[in-house]
C-alpha cells in the first residue's frame, strides 16, 4: 500500500517520511513490512490519498 502509492506519486522514500513527518529509517520500515504503523501515522497517510478513514477500515476489515 505505501510502496505503491509512493511509486504512483513519483515519491522518494525520503519525501513520504518528510510528508508523513517521520524519520526515513521508520518509513522504510513501514514500507518493507519490518514494523506495524501506529495509529497516527496511518492517519496521516490516509490524509494524503484524501481517503475516509471509515471506507479503509471497512476494505480492511473485509481482508481479515
Amino acid at each position: 500500500m505505501l510502496k505503491e502509492y509512493r511509486l504512483s506519486h513519483k515519491l522518494t522514500q525520503q519525501q513520504m517520511a518528510d510528508l508523513l513527518e517521520i524519520n526515513f529509517t521508520c518509513y522504510s520500515r513501514y514500507e518493507n513490512h519490518q514494523r506495524k504503523m501506529p495509529y497516527k501515522v496511518l492517519i496521516k497517510f490516509l490524509e494524503l490519498r484524501k481517503e475516509k478513514y471509515d471506507d479503509y477500515v471497512i476494505s480492511v476489515l473485509e481482508q481479515i
